[in-house]
């Protein structure tokens, strides 16, 4: 009883019940209707010897019992009405019905990667902590799933202040970093792992989790650096074949050495790259800021691994995830097949 009410009071799903009503309610007002004008009482028929023909209210009459009023004209709307409903209704969820029972429907991934600048002269401002750390892990290994899919993504880069350089660009400080302070590396190697290599019988490893790991949100667990390079080495570097986005790309690269055997590079669109409509782009007080659906991309060569976002337009589909993403519809079955969420 409480799921029922549960689902029955969630605002996500109140939109669907009320069209769903709706709909009921017009077939079976319908239906009443033609239940009426066939089981209503006949007229009682003229004596045989008087012929008698009426147009009654507009009607039209002639010869013997011909008798055409407005209950033929009604009985027609209505069947026209509930065909209607019916045809309305098989065009908005019949191909979703039958994707989602092949198992075709799949519901659009979701990452969000929030980082910060740093607080102006901070030396320690490339410093990752565990929030940020966790944020960092999880892109990178959600990009690297669903490489060639397309996933929602929601990325936001804060500055200290409105006015405020971003602390962590290392081209801001012409390469310069001799001043910035290194993280404590040995710390975090001192420190319990999240994982625990275990060994199978059949001469395996697989990785358990460490009972004694306990994170601590005010500890350091790495380092992020953004615009390492200029876009002009990084054609230098990468080459003429290369994603755009890996030469003009906003770049994010960090070392995480509990979460991650080596470093990546995140490379992330700028706001010139984000010309389809879908696209909601910039807002103050930060580097970059925007959300919508990329295809994820991902590479992962030696000594390191980088992922992208590539910018796309939307067919119908997809555009109706994302229209559920931003009102909150939640994908559920119901909104799966009238909203296509």
């Amino acid at each position: 009883m409480e799921s029922i009410w549960e689902f029955l009071s969630s605002p996500n799903n109140q939109d669907t019940i009320s069209w769903i009503a709706g709909g009921i309610a017009a077939i079976a007002a319908g239906l009443w209707a033609v239940l009426k004008l066939l089981y209503s009482p006949k007229p009682a028929k003229p004596p045989n010897g008087n012929l008698n023909v009426t147009a009654d209210r507009g009607g039209i009459a002639g010869g013997r019992d011909v008798n055409i009023g407005l209950r033929g004209l009604s009985l027609f709307l209505i069947l026209l009405a509930v065909l209607s409903f019916a045809i309305l209704l098989a065009s908005r969820i019949g191909d979703r019905i039958i994707g989602h029972a092949v198992g075709e429907d799949q519901a659009l991934e979701r990452v969000e990667l929030s980082l910060f600048c740093g607080v102006n002269d901070d030396l320690t401002a490339p410093w990752v902590y565990f929030d940020e750390a966790t944020q960092l892990s999880d892109f990178v290994d959600l990009i690297e799933e669903l490489d060639g899919r397309p996933v929602y993504v929601q990325a936001k880069i804060e500055r200290y202040c409105n006015a405020c350089e971003c602390q962590r660009e290392v081209t801001r400080l012409d390469g310069d970093v001799d001043n910035w302070i290194q993280p404590p590396w040995e710390k975090m190697s001192e420190r319990e792992p999240e994982f625990l290599m275990n060994e199978k019988d059949d001469g395996g490893i697989e990785l358990v989790v460490n009972p004694n790991y306990s994170p601590n949100p005010d500890d350091v667990y790495g380092w992020a650096i953004f615009e390492a390079y200029r876009m002009e080495e990084r054609k230098e570097w990468w080459g003429l074949d290369a994603p755009e986005i890996w030469t003009e790309g906003y770049q994010i690269m960090a070392v995480l050495p509990e979460f991650w055997a080596y470093s990546y590079s995140i490379y992330l669109p700028r706001r010139r790259h984000l010309r389809a409509e879908q696209y909601r782009s910039g807002e103050y007080g930060t580097v970059l800021a925007f959300d919508g659906i990329f295809v994820a991309r991902s590479y992962d060569g030696t000594g390191g691994g980088v992922r992208h976002l590539e910018p796309l337009n939307l067919d119908n589909e997809l555009e109706a995830k994302l229209t559920c993403i931003r009102e909150g519809r939640a994908p559920t079955l119901a909104n799966k097949l009238f909203w296509g969420c």
